[in-house]
This record gives structure tokens, C-alpha cells and sequence, in this order.
């Protein structure tokens, strides 16, 4: 079954930052980082891997090689919606 994935705006303007730092380093390393967030999206999409539910509700999605955690929740059975995009070593405390 393939889910719908809704990013909200904060999740993907923080994509969108990460992306740029990734491209100021190398055009790879910004290459390497979207392949990874997709391939990332694609899992949650299939709704294949349950990942851990860290608090309100909210799952974490950790990248396999960049420093990102996805969080997520799934809202009901047809959509998981991605409300924040963090790097592993900031607070999550202010999510909402």
C-alpha cells in the first residue's frame, strides 16, 4: 500500500537549507543528500519500516548517512505527514 506524504512548509524550507549547506560544500555532496532524502520518502511512502515514536505521536526517521532525522506521524491510513526535518544534534522540543 502506498501512502501520501505531505510535507509541511517548516519540514521542507529545513530541507531546503540542508540541501544549500550540502551544495556550498560540493555538487556531490548536495547530489548524495537528495538521493538520500528521497530514497528516505520512498520508504515512508510504502509504509514498509515502523520507526520508533519518540513523543506526541511523532515517529523518527533517521537518514542512513547524513545527520537528519525525519519526523513524522501518520495521520490516518492513506497519509503520513513530515512536520520537521532536524539535524541529530538540535532540540525537537519545539515541534509541534
Amino acid at each position: 500500500m502506498s501512502l501520501t506524504l505531505v510535507i509541511d512548509d517548516r519540514a521542507a524550507t529545513e530541507i531546503a537549507e540542508a540541501y544549500d549547506w550540502y551544495l556550498r560544500k560540493s555538487d556531490q555532496a548536495a547530489v548524495n543528500f537528495k538521493n538520500e532524502v528521497t530514497e528516505a520518502f520512498d520508504l515512508l511512502e510504502q509504509d514498509i519500516i515502523v520507526h520508533v515514536e519518540t513523543f506526541r505521536k511523532l515517529r523518527r526517521c533517521p537518514l542512513k548517512i547524513s545527520p537528519y532525522y525525519i519526523y513524522q506521524r501518520k495521520e490516518n491510513e492513506k497519509i503520513i505527514q513530515v512536520v520537521a526535518f532536524l539535524h541529530n544534534k538540535r532540540a525537537n522540543d519545539f515541534i509541534e
